[in-house]
């Protein structure tokens, strides 16, 4: 049938719970797509910065790994830790930091997995290297940083993470599991130390194989 006209017009009761029915769907529909949106910008908002964190920590460990030496002891007791040492989840070694975490000089640095409340993560702890005092970093720090210790999270998330190093130089040249170095026991550092991370599943993260040379591999620096 055509229009209605005049004084009459106007919807009726069937075509106005219609139209409001059609709105409310509309409404809905945009409300879902927006809220779909926004969680997918966040999500990508945040695994961007998980990735520039990872690329960050990355650059970080280059330049401490790079920069590994091992300087000469002035005291040293029979329970002293070595200077250098790599575990499989644990890597310990003298090196410089960026100014930003400390006075100027060597400190030790000890990079590691974390397990807390059935939780990992991959942590980095530094204190000031002294001759005369080789074993500060085993005392505990605290939640302070101070101008000559701290530590700082580096990767949560994580499931797993395996340090390996070149042994070449070592006594062992079939190390690998355990591969420690001190004074007496190389004639240098390694030749390459790595590092593979594995993230829990599900966290969408990848950790690039690091691999580094340490610039003074094979160099002596005990003088």
């Amino acid at each position: 049938r055509g229009f209605r006209s005049g004084p009459g017009a106007g919807f009726t009761l069937v075509e106005l719970l219609v139209a409001m029915t059609l709105l409310g769907l509309i409404s809905v529909i945009l409300i879902g797509g927006l809220r779909f949106g926004t969680r997918a910008w966040e999500v990508g908002d945040a695994r961007a910065e998980a990735l520039a964190e990872i690329d960050a920590v990355q650059n970080m460990m280059r330049r401490q790994i790079g920069q590994a030496r091992i300087p000469r002891l002035v005291a040293q007791s029979e329970d002293s830790k070595p200077l250098f040492i790599g575990e499989e989840e644990r890597l310990r070694l003298v090196t410089s930091v960026p100014a930003h975490l400390g006075v100027g000089g060597l400190y030790q640095v000890e990079i590691k997995v974390v397990e807390e409340e059935g939780k990992r993560r991959l942590e980095l702890a530094w204190h000031l290297f002294r001759p005369d005092d080789p074993d500060a970093l085993d005392r505990e720090v605290g939640d302070q940083d101070t101008l000559v210790a701290g530590h700082r999270t580096l990767l949560v998330n994580v499931e797993g993470a395996a340090f390996s190093t070149s042994a070449r130089r070592a006594r062992d040249p079939n190390a690998q599991d355990e591969w420690v170095k001190s004074l007496d026991e190389a004639d240098g550092l390694p030749d390459l130390v790595s590092l593979k991370v594995k993230f829990v599943e599900g966290s969408g993260l990848v950790w690039p194989d690091l691999v580094v040379r340490p610039r003074f591999a094979g160099d002596d620096l005990r003088r």
